[in-house]
């Protein structure tokens, strides 16, 4: 009988191929994946490769071109790096910018330039690579980056602008050959006197409309920190720069443009002035815990205005004129120092203290318009009205008969005192200075109302108000009330206003007086309408305008003190431009 084996040489004889063909099976789908991935990678690195050629080559177009542009070369030429589908091209009204300034006293705008920057392209699938504006720039559709920076240069609040303008063939070869075509000069410009350096407050504005418009956004936030705006809709951004206004001290107690007139009539001081029945003088607030009344006063309240100066009835003045127009003196009035004056017959020696002498005229403070402006709205956006305690309620209001307000920034939309249910408002400044912007007015009604500043910094109020709103000035302080520092220190009050300020100290005799501790600085320029009134009340400070109304019983006491101290404050978060130097430099781009 026979045994079975189970087929058992047979199975062995089937594995062998069935292992090779597992083995070719491995290799080929290995050899397959190598050759994919590789591939793959291959093509990535050599498309990072075109790129960075690309870049290059765009890079030294950029060089290339500066040189005929804002160079010393007439023609250059540059070799185009090409491969694959890519190509180049000049996009002749690719893009534009506008520079433009606007008169912070006038709100006038003027356009500096406006016109199309062009291009010179290379596109490569959805890659740009774009030359415009003197700087290289990509996109991939759904953004933009800067490869080279453009001839944008912003700095000590100098902007320089030589704008790179591009013209020339739609289409070019491996080769491009750039030549100058013109140079125009825009600003500075010799020939018309509204484009002069320096600028003085207003606000310069460089809009770019362009495929690459968020790169040139980047770009001007990262090289001049201002205020920068995207209008993403039409592809555009907005660069701001502030031309500040200038810094000043004030050396009078009453200080005016060519555009106002000082007029000043009937009887100086008068009782309960402490000021001997005088009109102008002057006291020292520095160093000292005496405030004006308990001070010797002095002989510096001295008047520098622009325009013409009247004085009639009783006027005594306690300190030298120095007029840019006429100064008439008349009835029993009398200056104790000097007097300059620039037109008309000269004043009678016999109401002279002092010398008498012509000059050539006197120069004024420019308006701060845009300043007060600027300060007003960026404060209305970002303030501390919100914080726990703050007596402000949600209609940008006072609250309670009477607050305080402690060391911060705040939005009024007025400041009411008397006439709404606050009574009286205390400024306390014993932990920092306040800053207060105002929209409509400050308004200290008649019947002993009062604002007070306590401690030992500052309060700056910036009003806003460009006329009368229901029938009240910029700033009032009526009868039997007072706005007061610590000791009449006036340099621990500014307010601030546009060269429209109105403001009035007006009292009612000699027990009503109406009283002002502090400055008002509102200069009004060569023709702002600007006017302060002052009459039976007192200022211990100084004040700035336009005309001035000094009527009977008025004490104006200027502070000493205010010669040592900037009448406006370095705002760290203004970025400020001086000086513009703008050129357009066109080149030729043609093949070849």
């Amino acid at each position: 009988m026979g045994v079975s084996t189970g087929g058992t040489g047979d199975s062995r004889a089937q594995t062998a191929p069935l292992a090779v063909i597992l083995v070719l099976a491995m290799v080929i789908a290995g050899s397959t994946l190598v050759i994919a991935v590789g591939g793959q990678a291959i093509s990535e690195t050599q498309t990072r490769l075109d790129g960075e050629r690309a870049e290059n080559t765009m890079t030294q177009f950029d060089s290339q071109a500066a040189m005929v542009a804002i160079g010393s070369a007439s023609v250059q030429q540059v070799s185009l790096e090409s491969s694959g589908a890519s190509k180049y091209t000049v996009r002749n009204g690719s893009g534009w910018m506008n520079v433009s300034y606007t008169n912070g006293t006038s709100g006038d705008v003027t356009t500096v330039y406006n016109s199309s920057m062009g291009a010179v392209t290379r596109t490569s699938g959805d890659s740009t690579l774009a030359y415009q504006g003197g700087g290289v720039w990509r996109s991939d559709g759904e953004g933009s980056v800067m490869i080279s920076p453009p001839e944008f240069h912003y700095r000590d609040a100098t902007l320089t602008l030589p704008m790179v303008q591009v013209r020339g063939d739609s289409s070019l070869n491996r080769r491009a050959t750039v030549t100058h075509n013109s140079t125009t000069q825009h600003y500075p410009d010799r020939d018309n006197s509204d484009f002069r350096n320096p600028l003085d407050d207003g606000r310069v504005e460089v809009t770019v409309q362009s495929e690459y418009y968020e790169a040139w956004g980047k770009y001007f936030e990262t090289r001049t920190d201002g205020d920068v705006e995207y209008d993403h809709s039409n592809s555009r951004v907005t660069l701001e720069l502030v031309t500040p206004p200038e810094s000043t001290t004030v050396t009078s107690a009453l200080a005016a443009g060519a555009g106002g007139n000082l007029n000043v009539q009937g009887t100086g001081g008068g009782p309960g002035s402490c000021a001997d029945w005088n009109y102008l003088d002057s006291y020292n607030s520095s160093n000292t815990l005496d405030d004006y009344c308990s001070q010797t006063h002095g002989t510096n309240g001295n008047v520098t205005y622009a325009g013409d100066i009247t004085m009639s009835g009783s006027a005594n003045f306690e300190g030298s004129i120095r007029g840019g127009g006429y100064v008439h003196l008349t009835g029993s009035s009398y200056v104790t120092e000097d007097v300059y004056y620039s037109s008309g017959s000269e004043p009678s020696n016999s109401r002279v203290g002092g010398s008498v002498e012509q000059i050539d005229g006197v120069e004024s403070a420019s308006p701060i318009n845009t300043h007060v402006g600027g300060r007003v709205n960026d404060i209305e956006s970002d303030n501390d009205n919100g914080d726990a305690g703050v007596p402000i309620d949600g209609s940008d209001r006072l609250t309670g008969s009477d607050p305080t307000l402690e060391s911060g920034t705040y939005y009024l939309e007025r400041v009411d005192m008397g006439s709404s249910s606050v009574d009286s408002l205390e400024i306390d400044t014993t932990d920092g200075d306040v800053t207060v912007a105002v929209n409509d007015y400050i308004h200290v009604s008649d019947g002993g109302y009062d604002i007070t500043v306590t401690g030992g910094n500052d309060v700056r109020f910036y009003v806003n108000t460009s006329e009368k709103k229901g029938g009240r000035t910029g700033l009032h302080v009526g009868k039997k009330s007072s706005i007061s520092t610590p000791h009449n220190n006036a340099t621990q009050l500014y307010v601030y206003g546009k060269d429209d300020f109105n403001a009035t100290i007006q009292g009612a005799g000699s027990s009503s007086r109406a009283r002002f501790s502090g400055v008002i600085y509102a200069p009004s320029g060569s023709d702002g309408p600007g006017t302060v009134t002052v009459g039976h009340g007192d200022v211990y400070g100084g004040i700035v305008t336009g005309t001035a109304n000094i009527n009977t019983q008025a004490g104006l006491h200027y502070d000493e003190a205010l010669a040592a101290e900037q009448a406006l404050p370095p705002d760290a978060d203004v970025v400020r431009v001086t000086y513009l130097h703008i050129s357009v430099n066109s080149v030729n781009v043609t093949s070849g």
